[in-house]
């Protein structure tokens, strides 16, 4: 287990199951209360199906706490049943968490203005989206944008097939208790990726995470997945040519 900081005050992981119906837009899992303005939500979907079919469970997924104590996902539709995997990440207020909240306009690069954070101890984490045009897994574009900081610029890379509409959430992370990494890059089109070249950290102390341009943000335990596999690599596994964005958090 990682020995976390002071600077994480909590942090709470689960497993639900919703959406029984295509009717079934939003469901609400109870947590144990949060600081919401210093707190960030990573999940995972188990799509659950097979196949890149918009009509099942596939579509773009969105996470908000809506209070202290209220976990909500919501989406724009489909039929399935996906499991998902969540962490709520609270932070002490030593660290400067931003809620962007970027509404496309159709282009495949776009930006936001944020409060610029500081090098080598910053992060991003998307949250989620919610919009009509795209699919969580899509076959037309990755519809979940690819997140890079840039001074006071959030950078959202949309790829070749944007999507025409929707808000996309995400959180920028700057706390003083980490060393980041951050890279980007394309992907082979091979599953794995070749390895991503990084200064050595301490594993026991150190997590990686990911944005790959087709399936949204990455644990080690997802597939396709982003995890360190030595103390200078970090493989990112995913068999399409998109880009990715990784981060390399050593506590």
């Amino acid at each position: 287990a990682l020995r976390w900081p002071v600077a994480v005050s909590s942090i709470q992981k689960g497993s639900s199951e919703g959406w029984a119906s295509t009717s079934d837009t939003a469901f609400d899992v109870t947590i144990s209360s949060v600081v919401v303005d210093q707190s960030v939500v990573r999940f995972f979907v188990d799509r659950g199906q097979s196949g890149y079919n918009g009509d099942d469970e596939a579509h773009l997924i969105r996470a908000e706490l809506i209070n202290s104590t209220t976990l909500r996902f919501t989406r724009s539709g489909g039929s399935g049943e996906p499991t998902l995997e969540w962490q709520v990440i609270e932070f002490d207020s030593s660290t400067d968490v931003q809620h962007v909240v970027h509404s496309s306009d159709g282009t495949a690069s776009q930006s936001s203005t944020i409060t610029a954070p500081t090098s080598g101890q910053s992060w991003t984490e998307t949250e989620g989206a919610d919009t009509s045009s795209g699919y969580y897994y899509g076959l037309f574009g990755y519809f979940w944008p690819v997140p890079s900081i840039s001074g006071t610029s959030l950078d959202l890379d949309f790829g070749a097939s944007p999507p025409s509409d929707g808000e996309y959430t995400v959180a920028v992370v700057d706390c003083p208790d980490a060393d980041v990494q951050l890279a980007t890059g394309t992907g082979s089109g091979s599953d794995p990726t070749a390895g991503v070249t990084i200064t050595a950290v301490d594993l026991s102390v150190t997590e990686a995470f990911g944005y790959l341009g087709v399936s949204g943000q990455v644990f080690v335990t997802s597939t396709p997945r982003c995890g360190l596999t030595s103390t200078t690599n970090v493989e990112i596994s995913q068999a399409f040519a998109d880009p990715y964005s990784i981060a390399v958090v050593e506590w």
